[in-house]
């Protein structure tokens, strides 16, 4: 049943992509943008404050593994996983008040962070329809790499650790992984990275060097197995933010990234 559901994931995003570039194609043989400019209030905060969230955000990660250790060892185990996910996302709450707060300095937190930019459900279109054009790309870049990899090492390529724990995963686990893949990581990370992280680096360094910089530290912290599959994503969340101020955007870009990948779990073994 997961491998049908995957082979059916596949030949609908097949589809979608198609239609995405076609309705892509009309719309620049019209003169209509495909992003448009988006509303939003000055940076209040640059590359200093920027990085203080961004290491803030990575104690807390490294705390909440840190306390799960000592407090229950450390099984190689599903549910040891999503508890010190969950726990990580919690201390990080800190991590989010900090953000507000630096951002409300301007007198309206959500505007400058990019949430009032554009409207919600136009902002989520926007960001599952630039996923869309980003696909071909992504395979292609997959099938150099996978290419380049096998000519010059013998060495299986690297997987990002956390498929195989979802893989493995079951019952309560598996849910909570599921939610925290879908929902967690992409809000809490595009706050951090992109409205934040990136924002404060763009005021500070300009464009090209935070987005950049950002997608660098975006993919260190996913682990060295993630490596070389995040940065080409990090990239295109990066410019995305910066052509539409968009952090919902940015989250359903993030989000079907994350749900994509989990359709297609059931077809790694057989990669």
């Amino acid at each position: 049943m997961a491998l049908y559901i995957s082979v059916l994931t596949v030949a609908t995003i097949i589809a979608a992509t198609i239609a995405a570039y076609w309705h892509s194609f009309k719309k620049i043989q019209s003169g209509r943008e495909l992003l448009p400019e988006a509303d939003m209030l000055p940076v209040q905060w640059g590359l200093l404050r920027g990085s203080g969230v961004f290491f803030l955000f990575v104690l807390f990660h490294l705390g909440a593994s840190l306390i799960y250790i000592t407090v229950w060892g450390r099984p190689d185990t599903s549910a040891a996983f999503a508890g010190t996910a969950i726990m990580a996302y919690g201390l990080n709450l800190i991590t989010l008040t900090a953000i507000y707060l630096n951002a409300n300095s301007g007198g309206d937190a959500m505007k400058a962070l990019g949430l009032k930019s554009l409207p919600v459900v136009k902002a989520l279109g926007i960001g599952a329809y630039a996923y869309l054009l980003f696909i071909p790309f992504q395979l292609i870049y997959g099938i150099v790499v996978h290419t380049a990899w096998s000519l010059l090492t013998d060495r299986p390529f690297p997987v990002q650790e956390v498929s195989d724990i979802i893989i493995r995963a079951e019952g309560l686990s598996f849910a909570v992984l599921v939610v925290v893949a879908t929902v967690l990581a992409p809000f809490f990370e595009e706050v951090v990275f992109r409205a934040f992280l990136q924002a404060g680096m763009e005021k500070s360094l300009g464009p090209s060097a935070g987005i950049f910089l950002t997608a660098i530290l975006f993919t260190v912290v996913h682990g060295a197995h993630a490596m070389l599959q995040v940065f080409p994503v990090a990239m295109a969340l990066g410019l995305l933010y910066w052509r539409t101020r968009s952090l919902a955007a940015c989250i359903a870009f993030h989000c079907c990234v994350n749900i994509t990948a989990l359709l297609l779990l059931p077809l790694l073994p057989l990669a």
